[in-house]
């Protein structure tokens, strides 16, 4: 697990999502700019106070993420904030699935975690 730039997130996050649209890095740079990213295993972590997401390529769904990185990234914003929030889209039941294991709630149009699934933090 590693902190990344602005522009290694963008150019990463570009060909990540390319079956879910046209996003050039630049669109994506001045769309996230305020936002700290984490390579992951392979997937970037975007991370603004509270709220998080995750984009993976396709060959680490299901793969990318260590328990031991979960509790370092997840674990301090929990501690921190006391809730995490993340959205997905409705289209996306692969990530609805995956924030619903890792104990994310939907509440109100978005996920929301109060306590961690995989142990005591």
């Amino acid at each position: 697990m590693r902190k990344i730039d602005d522009q290694e997130a963008a150019n990463r996050l570009s060909e990540y999502l390319k079956d879910r649209g046209s996003y050039s890095p630049e669109m994506i740079k001045e769309s996230l700019k305020d936002w700290e990213f984490i390579d992951c295993g392979g997937a970037v972590v975007m991370i603004k106070d509270n709220e998080i997401h995750v984009a993976a390529p396709k060959n680490k769904h299901g793969k990318w993420i260590l328990k031991g990185d979960l509790y370092k990234v997840i674990g301090g914003l929990l501690r921190k904030f006391g809730v995490i929030v993340t959205t997905v889209s409705d289209d996306n039941w692969r990530g609805q699935q995956f924030v619903e294991r890792l104990g994310f709630e939907y509440v109100n149009g978005r996920y929301e975690m109060r306590s961690f699934k995989y142990g005591t933090l």
